[in-house]
C-alpha cells in the first residue's frame, strides 16, 4: 500500500507527540499541531525558518553535534529528559513550572534533497514528576528506617547498660543482705530476750523478704 502526500500528512498530524522535520541546513519543512499547541508557534511561522531561530536551544554546539552523529550513520539519537529537559519550551508548562521532554532525532536521506531529520518531542513531565515523587518518598522511607535502626541500636545499648547496672546492683545488695543476716544470727546467738528479741526477729524477716525481692 502506497500512501499519498495528503495521507502521510494526515497520519503525521494524528500522532500524539510533537514533531518537526528539518533539512540538513536546519530549515524547518514541517511543524505539527502538537508543537504548535505546546510552543504557541504556529506552523506558518515555523516552516521555512531555521530551527535555531525558532528554538534557540537547538543551536548549541552539543545539540548540533548530535545531529551530525545521526547524519553520519549513527542512527536515531535520543536526548533524554534528564540532561535536556526543556529544549522546546512549552507554553504554560506544568503546575509546578517544571517541564521534561524526551527528544528523538531520526535521520533520513532523500534522493536529490540530501539529508534531513525528523525531530520527535515527547512530553515526559507527568511521568518524570511521578518518578521524582517516588524517589523522594523512597528516600524519606529509607531515612526513617535508618533513623529507626539507629534508635533501636541506641535502645539496645541502653538496655545492655541497664542490665549490667542491675546485675552489679543486685550482687552488691545480696552481699549487704548476707552481712546483715550474719549479724542478726550472731545477735540471736547471744540469747536476747524481751523486746530486743522481737526486734531482731522482725529485722531477720525483713532481710529475708528483701532477698526474695532482689
Amino acid at each position: 500500500m502506497i500512501l499519498g502526500e495528503l495521507q502521510v500528512h494526515q497520519f503525521l498530524e494524528m500522532i500524539p507527540v510533537g514533531f518537526c522535520v528539518i533539512s540538513e541546513d536546519f530549515t524547518i519543512t514541517r511543524w505539527n499541531h502538537i508543537l504548535q499547541e505546546w510552543t504557541g508557534i504556529r506552523a506558518e511561522e515555523a516552516v521555512e525558518q531555521n530551527l535555531a531561530r525558532i528554538v534557540p536551544s537547538m543551536a548549541t554546539p552539543l545539540i548540533r553535534e548530535r545531529f551530525a552523529v545521526a547524519w553520519m550513520g549513527g542512527g536515531p539519537v535520543i536526548l533524554s529528559s534528564r540532561f535536556h529537559p526543556n529544549l522546546f519550551p512549552r507554553r504554560g508548562g506544568s503546575e509546578s513550572g517544571e517541564q521534561y521532554q524526551r527528544i528523538t532525532i531520526i535521520p533520513f536521506f532523500t534522493s536529490g534533497k540530501g539529508a534531513g531529520a525528523m525531530i520527535v518531542v515527547e512530553d515526559m513531565t507527568a511521568l518524570t514528576l511521578q518518578v521524582l515523587m517516588y524517589r523522594e518518598t523512597r528516600d524519606q522511607i529509607r531515612s526513617e528506617l535508618e533513623e529507626r535502626t539507629r534508635a533501636e541500636q541506641a535502645l539496645a545499648i541502653a538496655n545492655n547498660k541497664l542490665n549490667t547496672l542491675a546485675a552489679v546492683t543486685r550482687h552488691d545488695l545480696q552481699n549487704l543482705l548476707t552481712s546483715l543476716e550474719g549479724y542478726i544470727i550472731l545477735s540471736l546467738k547471744q540469747n536476747p530476750a524481751g523486746v530486743l528479741l522481737g526486734y531482731l526477729e522482725r529485722i531477720q524477716a525483713i532481710g529475708q523478704t528483701m532477698r526474695r525481692q532482689v
